[in-house]
Formats: structure tokens, C-alpha cells, sequence
């Protein structure tokens, strides 16, 4: 029992030191993971520079904006990202604010409406979080 439970929290933990933070630069993110892969995996954005980093077991795609993260794409290397990921993942970014989450449109959306967060329709393996174009004033981008 005592080696289910560690198990979890190590996980748990894991999950939440892999997270990046929309609005962080290039500098705050490689301060946080170490250098990252430029243009390294398939999502490709035009006129948006990507990066890559990997940690605990969480690889992050980081879509860049005038230096600035304004999409990022979660997934578990070697697994598919869980419902605990996503749970933590949401709490990180929620910056104290809550998440509603849209049975029709399947979004989690920030209660500030700054950000939204998904899972796209053949990508369970994947989690997308990126800025509300509804409450993205005064985040970098837009």
C-alpha cells in the first residue's frame, strides 16, 4: 500500500515539475528544463518559432510568440498523459484562478477566459493548452 501511494505522488509530482507557464520566455524556460530542441518535433505553426524540452516524463511542446509561450502541447514520454497530468497541469497554469470545462465543445476554459486547454479528437496521447483569443489581451501575442 505504502509503495502505491509513494508511487503516486512521485508521479504527481513529476507531472507538475514539467510544466511550463504560458507567457514565459525562451530564457525562463530553459532556466526551467535546460536547453531546449528548436523545431524538433511535427506541429508545425507558421511564423511561430517551436521548442522542445523534455522532464520527469513529460515532453513539451512550446509554441512561440515575440518570445513568449503561447501554446503548449503535453505529452507523457512512453505513455499516454493521464487524467491526474491533466488535472495537474490545469492547476498549475490556473494562477489561482478556476477551470470550467464545456461538455460540448469538450474545453476546459480558465475562468478569466485568458486560457483554454484540450484534448484533440485522435490525440489522446496529447494535451493543448494555449491562449483564449476571447481573454488574451495583455498576454504576449496578442
Amino acid at each position: 500500500m505504502k509503495t502505491v501511494i509513494v508511487a503516486t505522488l512521485l508521479l504527481v509530482i513529476a507531472a507538475a515539475s514539467a510544466q511550463c507557464r504560458i507567457g514565459e520566455t525562451l530564457e525562463q524556460l530553459n532556466a526551467r528544463f535546460g536547453e531546449g530542441k528548436k523545431n524538433s518535433q511535427k506541429i508545425r505553426m507558421k511564423g511561430h518559432d517551436q521548442w522542445y524540452f523534455e522532464k520527469d516524463g513529460i515532453g513539451v511542446q512550446c509554441v512561440m510568440t515575440d518570445d513568449a509561450c503561447v501554446m503548449e502541447v503535453f505529452h507523457r514520454i512512453g505513455a499516454e498523459i493521464s487524467d491526474r497530468d491533466i488535472k495537474e497541469i490545469l492547476k498549475s497554469e490556473g494562477d489561482g484562478h478556476g477551470w470550467g470545462f464545456d461538455m460540448r465543445t469538450k474545453r476546459w476554459t480558465r475562468s478569466d477566459y485568458s486560457l483554454v486547454a484540450y484534448r484533440e479528437d485522435g490525440h489522446s496521447d496529447m494535451f493543448f493548452l494555449e491562449k483564449s483569443v476571447k481573454g488574451a489581451k495583455g498576454l504576449p501575442g496578442f
